[in-house]
């Protein structure tokens, strides 16, 4: 009789292992993946804020410090370098306004574009684009 009882009670356990067999995996399997994935989150997460921080010390050294204009001194606010730079670039009609005229050269998006059979092609010079400054549309 505890024959009978045994082999009923492992053929429970067997029954029991069967149907339980698909989520005793998964789950642990499924647990791990999503931790693996939050710790990978987190990690990623310091970094960027330690890049972030570095950067910023980093700046903060390299740039000199200047005492803001008070707000009703005639000073400009706009450096010198940028009012240079802006006055030697030269001016071009924008897009539309090239495109009208049928013009070759054109200021798009602040860059020296040129007219091409099949479209237009950026400007460069020393692997960087040429700068302009668009007088229209």
């Amino acid at each position: 009789m505890a024959d009978n009882a045994n082999q009923a009670r492992d053929a429970s356990e067997d029954a029991s292992r069967e149907s339980a067999l698909p989520w005793s995996i998964t789950l642990p399997v499924a647990v791990g993946v999503f931790l693996g994935a939050m710790l990978l989150g987190l990690l990623l997460l310091a970094y960027a804020n330690g890049q972030k921080n570095i950067a910023e010390t980093t700046a903060a050294e390299t740039r000199p410090q200047r005492s803001l204009p008070a707000a009703g001194s005639a000073e400009a606010v706009v450096p010198p370098a940028v009012v240079e730079t802006a006055s030697v670039l030269p001016k071009l009609p924008g897009l539309i306004e090239a495109n009208r005229l049928r013009l070759k050269t054109a200021c798009i998006a602040g860059t020296v574009g040129h007219r091409r059979s099949n479209g237009w092609v950026q400007a460069v010079d020393d692997n960087a684009p040429r700068r302009c400054v668009a007088t229209s549309q």
